[in-house]
């Protein structure tokens, strides 16, 4: 406001006719301001506001001190109260003359701006003052002035639009501020939230990886810190994972191998506790009889021909056994890969068996038969399938009942081929279906030598079947049991 009496002064002071009204008028319309020119007598040049008397009012009111002036005072009496005069304007009731200059009521006098103009200015050029009008209940803006043509200038201006301005200005900096603060508290959450969210993730996958979980993986683009330490702790956990999991599959090894050492420890204990039970009768014979034809207490000589029978038998069951035993050693530390295989044509090795086999059967009272519908080829160690299809066909000879039923079957099952015997007799009872597949296995407890058995037929056919890659089993039919092989 200031700014705009100051240009709006030099405006007119520029001007180079004050009579130039357009001009004034438009300063006074568009700036806002109310004009007032005197001369130096104070005649009224120009006046943009309907009373003059008004600015005379505000400067005398609000600028100085005229409380002991009265500009309508002449010779300390007031002509605003002098009677009117005659209609014939001959001297009043009072004997008076009327007031030189205007009315009784001095509407017309002329009122000394020039003089407040020059009480105003002194030495200035022009004096910008402020003030509040209590007549209007606002703030004003006044500038007085002398222009270069000898006549005095008075502007002013109403502050309430600056006033306006600023309590608008004030409310919308409010409202943008409480708007701020809150974008603000948004945006910080926000940014706080982003820029957190790698190190909490950071953190998840940490808590992941104490407890061996290494599937979290960090997700994160930025090359910045955050993301070097991201990238690095996934090289980490991958590299944990990898050394982990070498330790579980390297301990799943080691306790595999100790569990395989301690069964086989356990089987050579019982291997040896059952060879030796089952060497222990036959050398216990062979040494009574022997003992006993020493002291001649065979005294006739078909009593020393029973004991040499019995001596020779003994002899030839050790034998057997001591060779079965080897063939389980020999069995155990051979390899699969090491059987040397070699085509073979396994109907005519079962019908060879069979053959072999059919005087047994009958001094038995048994029939054997043999079911091969066809010819059946396969690659395998001659010896081992040889002695797997004779321990089978032994076996069924040892358990036969009185029906005398023994049937070898051999067929195909897919690309797989199947070798079967089945003897008529009692099942095998559930209790005992993985201890028949034992190093001497037998059913009974008491170990009966009826039949001659030593146990190790079964365990020899299993662990030849397994070099082949094949498996080994029974099955209990409604009179009998079968016991086969595939491979």
């Amino acid at each position: 406001k200031r700014g705009a009496l100051t240009d709006a002064y030099n405006t007119v002071n520029s001007l180079s006719s004050v009579e130039n009204e357009l001009e004034l008028d438009k300063i006074s319309s568009v700036e806002g301001i109310d004009i007032f020119i005197c001369d130096e007598n104070g005649e009224e040049v120009f006046a943009s506001v309907r009373n003059a008397q008004n600015i005379f009012s505000m400067l005398r009111e609000g600028l100085f001190d005229w409380d002991d002036r009265n500009p309508w005072e002449e010779n300390g009496e007031d002509w605003r109260h002098r009677p009117e005069p005659p209609a014939d304007g001959g001297p009043s009731d009072g004997g008076e003359a009327p007031p030189p200059d205007g009315d009784r009521h001095g509407r017309d006098r002329k009122i000394p701006f020039a003089e407040i103009a020059k009480e105003i200015l002194g030495d200035e050029k022009y004096v910008v003052s402020p003030r509040h009008d209590e007549r209007l209940g606002g703030a004003i803006l006044s500038l007085t002035a002398r222009l270069d043509n000898g006549n005095y200038l008075f502007l002013q201006t109403a502050m309430a639009p600056v006033d306006e301005a600023a309590r608008t200005a004030n409310e919308l900096l409010v409202f943008i501020g409480i708007v701020a603060l809150a974008l603000g508290i948004v945006v910080f959450f926000v940014a706080a939230s982003a820029a957190t969210r790698p190190i909490r993730q950071l953190t998840e996958i940490a808590k992941a990886v104490s407890a061996l979980d290494f599937s979290r993986k960090y997700e994160g683009k930025s090359n910045d810190e955050v993301g070097d330490l991201g990238r690095s702790v996934n090289a980490m956990s991958l590299k944990l994972e990898e050394n982990i999991n070498r330790l579980r599959d390297s301990n799943a090894r080691l306790e595999k191998d100790i569990e395989l050492k301690n069964s086989i420890d356990r089987m050579r204990k019982e291997f040896i506790a059952n060879a030796s039970h089952e060497l222990k009768t036959p050398i216990a014979l062979i040494g009574g009889y022997a003992e006993g034809l020493k002291e001649n207490i065979a005294a006739s000589s078909k009593d020393r021909d029973y004991y040499c029978d019995v001596i020779i038998d003994e002899a030839g069951k050790m034998d057997k056994i001591i060779k079965q035993i080897l063939t389980i050693a020999e069995l155990e530390s051979a390899e699969a890969g090491a059987v040397e295989r070699t085509p073979l044509d396994l109907s005519t090795l079962a019908e060879g068996a069979v053959r072999s086999f059919e005087l047994l059967a009958r001094q038995k009272g048994a029939s054997i038969e043999l079911d091969c519908p066809e010819t059946i080829e396969v690659l395998a160690d001659e010896t081992a399938m040889i002695q797997a299809m004779n321990n089978y066909i032994t076996n069924a000879l040892h358990h036969v009942d009185g029906k005398g039923v023994i049937r070898v079957s051999l067929r195909r099952e897919g690309e797989r081929v199947r070798f079967g015997v089945y003897n008529s007799g009692a099942p095998i009872p559930e209790e005992g279906a993985d201890q028949i597949w034992e190093s001497f296995g037998k059913l009974d407890k008491a170990r009966t030598r009826a039949y001659g058995g030593s146990g190790l037929g079964l365990a020899i056919v299993k662990k030849c079947v397994e070099l082949h890659g094949g498996s080994c089993g029974f099955v209990n039919c409604e009179d009998g049991v079968e016991f086969y092989f595939i491979m």
